[in-house]
């Protein structure tokens, strides 16, 4: 044969004689598919999350000429010349500096009139954190709203599928609302019919008309939400942005040049490049801030630079919702890889030593080497191939199932999930790369030969050459373990995390109690009417069979949810600082602490005596006593909110036990509970908790019914126990266990499956020699000790390289634990015993079987 005989024209002969090689050996051939699947398919399904909430561009036109305005907020402060309030959006660069990304209404509109080398677009949340009220065929719902102005869809290059448009003429004060529905919602609310167009919802009160339905492909301009309705933005009368007060609405949120609400998009014209844009906006943005100054002077030097940042893949909460956690499961599906690469590699390592008198044929024939290692990548490349399309298939449903478990309880973020370009490129590069890491050392292995010895099956030579290149494949098992230690310690470590914060004392019972929070502002109450809105909820629940107790809150415990602010106590100690002086609260109902089963340590309740015209009271907790007043009694103090202490303050009027507030992982914060007739801002939301006798689901049809004829048109809002919510709020921790225990779990077994076949091949290639051990004597219990040892010497090594791996990553994580650190002793005891464990039960069939020959057949045989 000559060498052009085993050119790249050779390909096809080589693929079907590895398939051969492949159907010969069904068993090795279906670990090995297995091992790359797990680790190619763990890394698929991860990227594909990372694709589709970070990497996916917005389905829109030209997406590469979409950008935001954005500005520097000089040192984090505001403008000096203005009284700036802003309730938008912003973000920090590299170096930490503020940038801000809302400007006001004037601001937009005497950008968006005078721009010429720019298409300027406005959106922004209906509802700052809430979901909005609606009524869609007197069904009443929880929608997503975003407000837009006429031009953010032709901005976008997004075009309703059916019907319109948000018009200019639709911005006029006395035009009547209208909205483009989502794809979503069109087929959620009607079934995808055409008489959705013209219909009038009622959205928090206001009757809008949809005039069209936006495009399938089209969810929203931030990854992560998805909005159910668009409507149009304007001066007048009812919704408003960020849920701001209706009456509000025309002197404060579009006629005020010092309220910065509204984020700014920009798409380019052609033939204008970023940096012509940016200079022309920025001008016009110091124009408006100097029209809007009152007469004042605003230095040229306090006027904030404006940078337009690429918005391509769009506003993208969700991936900085969701970086830290992906970042750890891409460094630890990483890890499963290297594992599966590594347990391949040992296989193919010991097939490959069974295969080298075959290959030393073939290179006596006169076979260049190079075509020897041609052939054995491609059936490495099969091998990978089978494993990829195992493990793709399987990363589209894992990579479902993980976006449901990065929730952390949260609704689901709507993004596709799929094989996509994108994704198939990073699978077919995985399964490259993974061919080159475990199919390159075996192949040269195999290759590598001493014709004159390996020709000779059985010489010394030929069989030292063996040992040799056993002791590699005990290396990639060691290495398994290795790498299969800091994923089993930290299966270990976040398990443990989430015991701990489980078996907390919370301060209140949470068995038996639901939540559920209800807006009825959005039914049109407030003041006084919305209070006894709420009382009447209140007494009309109470009264249903199976309710031990019934109250409410402005924010429900472990909700998430908060309120701080400094104080100012009677005879204030001059060492307290702001951070010191900050407390959280919560307003609430006559008997929340009975109802929630918190401890009330000193004096009364808040009870019906606390009114709207009462004098102003408080609860507090130990916390907030031991730190504003150690060693008395805080009974009849008073202390005020902010600097000052003007009027009659809020009089101590009891003490109630330590309880958790928002979160389990810190103390409980000093914490004053005030009446809610007696709130510091305008009561709206409120959650209400309800105590049963039995099962708490069983009183949701009652409670449903009651709000309806209460507050018709107002849904409820996070139905859910108390129980579900603390577990909700657990979410990352319960995540980061299942998955590094699934992981983990799924490296061990690689690792052992690596460390039974080099053993099972070790010990099959040592016949001769254990055969002639016994024949002399040496008894079957001391060669199973020898091979067991054997094993544990290699799992050793890779448990002491493990540790220094766990001890580099350990900074890492150290963040995300509870109570524990990342190399708590008895933890890492406990695992180096587990990888102990599993690797004698790894070795033991082999080795077993080893110390079970005969003897004189093993010597006949040989």
């Amino acid at each position: 044969m000559t060498p052009h005989h085993f050119g790249l024209s050779r390909v096809p002969s080589d693929i079907r004689y590895a398939l051969r090689q492949v159907r010969r050996h069904p068993a090795l051939a279906a670990v090995v598919v297995l091992s790359l699947a797990i680790g190619i398919g763990a890394n698929t399904a991860i990227f594909s999350v990372v694709n589709a909430v970070m990497l996916r561009d917005l389905p829109v036109r030209d997406p590469s000429r979409l950008l935001v305005l954005q500005y520097l907020q000089p040192s984090g402060e505001w403008l000096p010349a203005f009284d700036h309030t802003q309730s938008g959006r912003g973000s920090r660069d590299s170096t930490g500096r503020v940038l801000g990304m809302s400007v006001s209404w004037p601001s937009f509109t005497y950008m968006q009139s005078r721009a010429r080398l720019s298409t300027l677009a406005g959106f922004v949340p209906l509802g700052m954190v809430d979901r909005s009220a609606a009524v869609v065929r007197g069904e009443p719902l929880l929608v997503d709203a975003d407000m837009v102005t006429a031009g953010c869809f032709p901005a976008l290059g997004v075009t309703p599928a059916v019907g319109r448009g948000i018009l200019p003429d639709d911005e006029r004060p006395d035009a009547a609302r209208v909205g483009i529905i989502s794809d979503r919602f069109w087929n959620r609310a009607y079934g995808r019919g055409r008489d959705a167009l013209g219909d009038s919802i009622i959205l928090n009160g206001v009757p809008v008309t949809i005039v069209g339905v936006a495009p399938p492909s089209f969810e929203a301009l931030e990854i992560g939400r998805s909005p159910d309705i668009w409507i149009q933005m304007g001066p007048r009368a009812g919704l408003t942005p960020w849920g701001t007060p209706s009456k509000n609405a025309p002197e404060v949120v579009y006629a005020a040049a010092d309220y910065w609400w509204l984020p700014v998009i920009v798409r380019l014209k052609a033939g204008v490049t970023v940096e012509q844009a940016r200079a022309e906006l920025e001008r016009l943005f110091h124009e408006s801030l100097r029209a809007g100054a009152a007469g004042s002077a605003v230095p040229a030097d306090k006027l904030p630079p404006v940078s337009l940042t690429p918005a391509a893949r769009g506003l993208n909460a969700a991936s900085r919702r969701l970086s830290t956690p992906l970042s750890v499961l891409m460094v630890v599906v990483g890890l499963v890889l290297l594992v599966a690469c590594a347990n391949v590699a040992t296989l193919l390592l010991a097939r490959a030593t069974s295969r080298r008198r075959e290959m030393a044929v073939r290179l006596a024939l006169g076979a260049p080497r190079w075509s020897l290692v041609r052939q054995l990548m491609t059936e490495s490349f099969i091998y990978a191939a089978a494993g990829a399309l195992v493990g793709a298939l399987v990363a589209v449903s894992g990579g479902r199932l993980l976006l449901v478990l990065l929730q952390q309880g949260r609704d689901p973020i709507p993004v596709h999930i799929g094989l996509d370009a994108t994704v198939l490129g990073f699978t077919a590069l995985a399964s490259l790369v993974t061919t080159v890491l475990f199919g390159l050392a075996p192949a040269l292995s195999a290759t590598r030969l001493d014709l004159g010895s390996d020709l000779k099956e059985n010489s010394p030579t030929a069989r030292g050459g063996r040992r040799g290149r056993l002791r590699g494949g005990k290396a990639l098992v060691a290495v398994q373990v290795a790498l299969s230690l800091p994923l089993v310690l930290g299966a270990g470590l976040f398990l443990r995390t989430l015991d701990n914060l489980e078996r907390q004392q919370l301060g209140f019972d949470p068995s038996k109690l639901l939540l559920f929070r209800l807006d009825a502002t959005k039914g049109g109450l407030k003041g006084e009417r919305l209070i006894a809105a709420y009382g009447d909820i209140r007494d009309r629940v109470a009264a249903l069979p199976g309710v031990r107790g019934v109250t409410a809150s402005r924010l429900g415990l472990m909700t998430g949810w908060i309120s701080n602010g400094p104080i100012t106590v009677e005879d204030q100690r001059l060492d307290l600082d702001r951070r010191a002086r900050t407390i959280h609260w919560n307003m609430v109902a006559p008997g929340f602490f009975d109802t929630m089963a918190m401890q009330l340590k000193l004096g009364r309740p808040i009870d019906e005596r606390d009114g709207a015209d009462g004098p102003k009271v408080a609860i507090v907790n130990e916390s907030l006593a031991r730190r504003f007043f150690p060693g008395q009694s805080p009974l009849g103090r008073r202390f005020w909110f902010g600097r000052t202490r003007e009027g009659d303050g809020v009089e101590i009027v009891g003490v109630v036990a330590d309880a958790k507030y928002s979160t389990l992982r810190e103390p409980a914060p000093p914490t004053a509970f005030l009446p809610y007739t007696q709130d510091r801002y305008p009561l709206s939301a409120v959650f209400f908790e309800v105590r049963a006798a039995g099962d708490p689901a069983a009183l949701v049809a009652g409670i449903t019914r009651i709000v309806r004829q209460v507050v018709p048109g107002v849904p409820l809002d996070q139905v859910k126990t108390q129980s579900q919510q603390i577990a909700d709020s657990l979410g990352q921790e319960t995540m980061y266990a299942r998955l590094f225990t699934i992981f983990g779990v799924a490296a061990l077994v690689l690792a052992c499956v690596g460390l039974y076949g080099t053993m099972s091949f070790a010990l099959a290639r040592r016949t001769r020699e254990i055969g002639i051990r016994m024949a002399l004597g040496a008894a079957g219990g001391r060669i199973l000790r020898a091979s067991l040892l054997e094993a544990v010497a290699v799992a050793a090594a890779g448990i002491g390289a493990g540790v220094v791996l766990a001890w580099a990553g350990a900074r890492y994580v150290r963040s995300l634990l509870f109570e524990i650190t990342p190399l708590d002793g008895p933890m890492v005891l406990g695992v180096v015993a587990v990888m102990l464990a599993v690797t004698l039960a790894a070795a033991y069939v082999p080795a077993r079987r080893a110390a079970g020959l005969d003897p004189l057949r093993a010597l006949r045989e040989e």
